[in-house]
């Protein structure tokens, strides 16, 4: 027949495992709370990776279409310089006419070499942001490969099976089970 402390002996070793089971399902779902933030974490990362490689390639399409019109608005001030010319009388196949011609095409494409610098500094900078929110996201995506619910699960059951067996053993030698 069993005594008190024989009953409370079993109550306590069922207390113990009951503890065991519900902290290893506590870490397990922390660990698959955790794998889940992570997979979330390089969803996110990959995303901002392909937006930000998108923004590089209309940065230069943005660009070329400044450039274009760097290139037609000199286009026009060489026509306008022409037409005075022309109207003052000057000769513009020879002399001062074609200085400036010369001039207004080297400031024509010092503009464009400075707005193609721009560009290039632009479209870089997102790429390379492209290429960390990428690398980003592999870190994530390993993080997450890294957590593993029903390896922590079994773990924790495996530390409280042997938790409880040594709170049984402890208080079988001690004789509470007679």
């Amino acid at each position: 027949m069993c005594t008190g402390v024989g009953i409370a002996a079993y109550a306590s070793v069922a207390l113990s495992a009951a503890a065991a089971v519900t902290s290893s399902v506590a870490a397990s779902n922390q660990a698959k709370a955790q794998q889940q933030q992570a997979e979330y974490q390089s969803a996110v990362a990959n995303i901002n990776a392909d937006t930000l490689s998108r923004e590089a390639v209309n940065i230069e399409a943005l660009g070329a279409n400044e450039i274009a019109d760097i290139r037609r608005r000199g286009g026009v001030i060489k026509g306008q310089q022409t037409a005075a010319f022309g109207s003052a009388g000057v000769d513009v196949g020879q002399g001062s006419p074609l200085d400036v011609f010369a001039d207004t095409t080297d400031l024509q494409e010092q503009d464009v070499v400075t707005a193609q610098y721009g560009v290039d500094t632009s479209a870089y900078n997102k790429r390379v942001q492209a290429t960390n929110a990428a690398n980003q996201g592999s870190l994530f995506g390993l993080q997450a490969a890294s957590y593993n619910p029903g390896a922590t699960l079994a773990g924790g059951l495996l530390t409280g099976a042997a938790s409880v067996g040594s709170r049984g053993f402890d208080l079988y030698d001690a004789g509470a089970f007679e």
